[in-house]
């Protein structure tokens, strides 16, 4: 009798805790549910700050490598199709580049006439000097190298000394150089203007895409900070969440009160039986 007394007495208790224990796990599990929220919210943000900053640093790399080629006279209009100020330039630049090539290639077979004439003009050059060592040592009118005949040695000895034939040829093909390399020059020199133009709308561009990049990488990061933070909070809040299953013995709150109850009227049965 005593000990269904006692069981009533537990049993009363546990009965009278119910309203605070509902309370309790109707908290516990709002805050679980707004956490839980809260969370998934921050990794839908992370995943499309993630997508922002893989943009940028995928258009970063590509004014890089449009920077890199610009170094090799190679354009991109696609890079600046927002300003149209420098698409002209472009169009400029590439149309002084096609021309600076052709230049180029002029100047190589420029030189390699020059080259040839000058070898040649030493080849003649002996030839002429052999033939006036011949017509002094003979110290006659008559030409060696073409039998053509002179008034006299000293006429003959004369025409061979100062023989100009070649060197028009070779005065030519260094007028030629030179201007074909004042030419390069000039272009050189506008090329070196307008990429430098373009260099500095690619850097600035390049640093206001990076000034953007470092905000959203901030963002991310403060995210991701603030979803551990949530994430800690939340696992102490499934430990009390467990707790609180235990006191219900894994039962839903409303059943472990009806569990309680039956069994208060059980025992009470039982003491009028036994009275």
């Amino acid at each position: 009798m005593d000990s269904i007394i006692s069981r009533i007495e537990s049993i009363r208790e546990l009965i009278n805790e119910i309203p605070e224990l509902k309370d309790l796990i109707a908290s516990t599990n709002s805050k679980i549910e707004t956490i839980e929220a809260h969370v998934k919210k921050n990794r839908l943000e992370l995943l499309d700050l993630e997508k922002e900053i893989v943009i940028s640093n995928n258009s970063t790399e590509r004014i890089n490598r449009v920077i890199s080629d610009l170094q090799q006279n190679e354009f991109s209009i696609d890079s600046v199709s927002m300003n149209s100020n420098l698409v002209d330039l472009i169009k400029q630049l590439e149309k002084k580049n096609k021309t600076l090539l052709s230049e180029e290639r002029k100047l190589e077979s420029v030189n390699s006439d020059l080259k040839q004439q000058q070898d040649l003009n030493k080849t003649i050059r002996k030839f002429i000097e052999a033939g006036l060592t011949i017509v002094n040592e003979r110290k006659n009118s008559i030409c060696p190298l073409c039998e053509h005949v002179f008034n006299s040695y000293s006429e003959l000895a004369d025409k061979i000394s100062n023989n100009t034939a070649l060197s028009g040829r070779l005065k030519q093909l260094f007028q030629d150089q030179n201007r074909i390399i004042s030419n390069i020059t000039i272009i050189e020199e506008d090329l070196a203007r307008g990429k430098e133009l373009l260099n500095t709308f690619y850097n600035l561009d390049i640093a206001e895409t990076k000034g953007k990049r470092d905000a959203k990488q901030k963002l991310y990061d403060d995210i991701k900070a603030e979803i551990d933070e949530l994430n800690s909070q939340l696992k102490l809040l499934k430990i009390t969440q467990t707790e609180q299953r235990v006191k219900t013995t894994g039962l839903a709150v409303e059943d472990y009160e009806k569990l309680l109850l039956a069994q208060y009227d059980d025992l009470n049965a039982s003491k009028i039986l036994l009275a």
